[in-house]
């Protein structure tokens, strides 16, 4: 398997063209994986945040893992 990463910036009309490498095989199966990274605003991030440190779940998780580790930063390696 051979990889290929391009990274392009979107144009407007949202199309890109593949040129494959000469080591393509014809009629061989490709796969095509396009990542999208959108992206978000400080304020947008920040109210994300917010929510966080109010999500129920979020909160019990964090308290599992304070629970989980409470003797580790006591514990002294001699």
């Amino acid at each position: 398997m051979e990889a290929i990463k391009q990274t392009v910036t979107v144009p407007k009309n949202r199309e890109v063209t593949v040129k494959f490498p000469e080591t393509a095989v014809p009629n061989e199966t490709a796969e095509i994986i396009i990542l999208f990274r959108g992206k978000k605003s400080l304020e947008n991030k920040l109210a994300e945040m917010d929510l966080a440190a109010r999500d129920d779940l979020y909160l019990a998780d964090i308290k599992e893992i304070q629970s989980d580790f409470q003797f580790a930063d006591s514990e002294v390696k001699e």
